[in-house]
């Protein structure tokens, strides 16, 4: 767990990292309501880790794949990385996210959510979080 503010957690930290260890730089937050619901986490399941946010606007990014730096793809351990283009990026806001139609063949595609904090105080998952691999049927 990073603490820049909220809370948060990754699945998969880097080597390198170690409790107590110092990070600096940009914090990107990433969705992922599944793997915090199924639970696949000791962390996610001990500490409430759910905000009220208000999306603001949606924008969405396509641009075309291109390679990582060398260096990207050693730093990740991924020579296969794939990054935006950055000569051949496009914006524009949506109102509904629809990849299906919003992501054109052979490019990139992201979601940037521009939102505000409700509250600072986060909540324990609850039956309004759980799974739907994992909840009850209705009739139970």
């Amino acid at each position: 767990m990073i603490d820049f503010g909220l809370l948060g957690f990754v699945q998969r930290a880097p080597e390198w990292m170690r409790p107590g260890t110092g990070v600096s730089g940009e914090v990107a937050l990433g969705p992922d309501p599944d793997a915090y619901r199924a639970g696949i986490t000791d962390i996610a399941t001990r500490t409430g880790l759910i905000y009220p946010w208000r999306i603001d606007r949606i924008v969405v990014e396509t641009a075309v794949r291109v390679p990582a730096s060398p260096e990207d793809c050693l730093r990740c351990n991924n020579p296969a990385l794939a990054t935006n283009s950055p000569n051949r990026r496009a914006f524009r806001d949506t109102r509904v996210p629809r990849p299906e139609t919003d992501w054109p063949p052979g490019e990139m595609l992201r979601y940037y959510l521009h939102c505000t904090l409700l509250s600072r105080i986060p909540r324990m998952p609850d039956a309004r979080d759980e799974h739907p691999r994992f909840a009850a049927p209705p009739d139970a």
